[in-house]
C-alpha cells in the first residue's frame, strides 16, 4: 500500500502507513515524521495530525467496503498514537493520555453506525459495525466453595478478540443470558457486569484461600 505524505502548518512532514499485518484484512496504520522518524507528535500539531489521520483512514474504510463487500466481517485496522520508540519517554500517564486523546477524536468523527471503534491495550481498534457478527460465549472453567468461576469470550464472527474472568462468583441465568446476548464491546459489557456487582478481571487469577 503506498504511503502518504502530508505537511503540518508548523512545516512538519508526515508519512503515513497502511500495512498488512497477519492477513490482508488486518491492518496497521502508524506515521511518523520524515526526517525524525517515530517521535512524538509535537503537542502543538497534535490536532492537525488527529484531523488528517482520521480523514485518510476514513477515505480507507471507505474504498475498502466499496471493493471487499464480502470481507467487511474479518476486518481489522489499528491505530497506536504512541510507538514503541517513545513508549518509555512518554511515561504511562502521558501514553494514556494521548491514547485517549486520539479515541475521542476518532470516535466523535467516525459515525457509529457504520464504524465500531474500540481500544485494545493502548491500541486503537477499528470495525465496521455488524452488530449481528458480534457474540459472545461463556464458559465454566471452575467450581469451588466460593462459587463459580467464568471465562467470557468477545468474537467478531469466528474470532476471538478478547476475553474476561469472573473468579468465584456465581451468575444466575438471566445474567448469563444478558452476557450472551450482549452485542457491545466487551468494555462496554465489562463496566456493565460491575454495575451488577460483580469483580471483572481482564486476566485469569486463581485467588487463594
Amino acid at each position: 500500500m503506498a504511503d502518504i505524505n502530508f505537511i503540518t502548518k508548523q512545516g512538519t512532514e508526515y508519512v503515513l502507513s497502511f500495512d498488512k499485518l497477519d492477513t490482508p484484512d488486518n491492518i496497521e496504520v502508524s506515521f511518523q515524521t520524515k526526517e525524525k522518524g517515530f517521535e512524538t507528535t509535537n503537542k502543538g500539531e497534535v490536532f492537525e495530525v488527529m484531523q488528517i489521520i482520521t480523514e485518510k483512514v476514513k477515505q480507507f474504510l471507505e474504498k475498502f467496503k466499496q471493493k471487499y463487500p464480502k470481507k467487511i466481517n474479518d476486518f481489522e485496522l489499528y491505530i497506536n498514537p504512541i510507538s514503541e520508540e517513545n513508549e518509555g519517554d512518554l511515561g504511562y500517564t502521558e501514553k494514556n493520555k494521548r491514547t485517549q486523546l486520539y479515541i475521542r477524536y476518532i470516535q466523535k468523527n467516525l459515525n457509529p453506525t457504520e464504524y465500531r471503534v474500540e481500544l485494545l491495550d493502548n491500541i486503537i481498534a477499528i470495525y465496521y459495525n455488524t452488530p449481528s457478527d458480534i457474540n459472545y460465549k461463556i464458559y465454566q472453567i471452575g467450581r469451588s466453595p466460593q462459587g463459580n468461576s467464568y471465562r467470557v469470550d468477545y468474537n467478531k464472527g469466528s474470532k476471538n478478540i478478547d476475553d474476561i474472568w469472573i473468579m468465584y462468583q456465581d451468575l444466575d441465568k438471566n445474567t448469563i443470558k444478558y452476557i450472551k446476548n450482549y452485542k457491545k464491546g466487551i468494555e462496554s459489557l465489562k463496566q456493565e457486569l460491575i454495575n451488577k456487582g460483580l469483580k471483572v478481571n481482564n486476566t485469569f487469577k486463581w485467588l487463594n484461600y
